[in-house]
């Protein structure tokens, strides 16, 4: 499963139990079984470097990452000799996410 496929789960879970809204848009979805399901679009979470970075918000000062999962993260495996070459890996970790209702411009 990807990261997008694993935060999207996320999300629709976070929002049937009331932990976050909806954006408003509605989705429209085909089932494995050839079904489709008619559902709104549950708001974006986000990591904190994310909402930094890419958003240029700050989590609130006393917030409490609203769901942690386990995503996929991308690295380097360092060589042992000089001989090998660094070699990229991909493996899990815990990654720490905020709805938008956490965070606020940053100061």
């Amino acid at each position: 499963m990807t990261n997008e496929q694993i935060i999207f789960n996320a999300r629709c879970e976070l929002m049937e139990n009331g932990l976050i809204g909806t954006t408003g848009r509605i989705l429209q979805m085909e089932m494995e079984d050839g079904t489709t399901k008619t559902m709104p679009e549950p708001e974006e979470i986000h990591t904190y470097q994310f909402w930094k970075t890419e958003r240029g918000l700050q989590v609130k000062h006393g917030e409490h990452a609203i769901c942690t999962l386990q995503i996929w993260k991308c690295g380097k495996k360092k060589k042992k000799d000089e001989e090998d070459e660094d070699k990229e890996v991909m493996f899990m970790t815990k990654g720490f996410f905020f709805a938008p209702s956490q965070v606020e411009p940053a100061t």
